[in-house]
């Protein structure tokens, strides 16, 4: 329990010692990272947008299969722009 003890608090002091980013590194790698995440949501914006009418009939499909099991209309119609996206 010692030998572990000590193996944690060696690996402490030489985490301490390393030498850490300036505010400067840090703010350039945060603007890195905001970058790539526009990137790879304007990336994915325009894959999905491609797909948008498949991935909507993937969505559509099981509530037009209940709908038709329990003998309501099989027409969905929307009021609201996010309507397909509440259950009431």
């Amino acid at each position: 329990m010692v030998d572990l003890v000590d193996r944690a608090r060696a690996a402490v002091t030489e985490r301490a010692e390393l030498p850490g980013m300036s505010l400067l590194e840090h703010l350039a790698e945060l603007r890195r990272r905001i970058i790539h995440s526009a990137i790879y949501l304007i990336v994915g914006f325009f894959i999905a947008w491609f797909f948008h009418e498949k991935i909507y009939y993937f969505m559509e499909k099981p509530i037009l299969i209940a709908l038709a099991k329990h003998h309501l209309p099989t027409q969905l119609v929307y009021h609201n722009p996010i309507d397909p996206l509440t259950c009431t």
